[in-house]
């Protein structure tokens, strides 16, 4: 939040990601929840809403193998990538 205080042109998109387990559209559900969490959190923090975007990709974008539980953890994400800044 820091990073958005110091630049308040910036704007950013949540990228919620999940593992690959379960029903594929209840992944893609959970992960827009995701999405909404962190939303919720930074504008509660003082980030303007409209300086936010995001989508839900469910299991997509797997950045691990989900053989294992262990790995299948680093698959419950949500990104931030920056899309514009003045």
């Amino acid at each position: 939040m820091t990073l958005m205080g110091k630049n308040p042109t910036m704007t950013i998109e949540l990228r919620g990601h999940t593992d690959n387990q379960g029903d594929p559209q209840k992944n893609v559900v959970l992960s827009q929840e995701r999405v909404a969490a962190v939303k919720t959190y930074l504008v509660e923090h003082g980030v303007g809403s409209p300086r936010i975007t995001g989508i839900g990709l469910g299991g997509a974008q797997p950045r691990a193998s989900n053989a294992r539980e262990a790995t299948r953890q680093l698959n419950r994400r949500v990104e931030v990538r920056v899309t514009g800044l003045r």
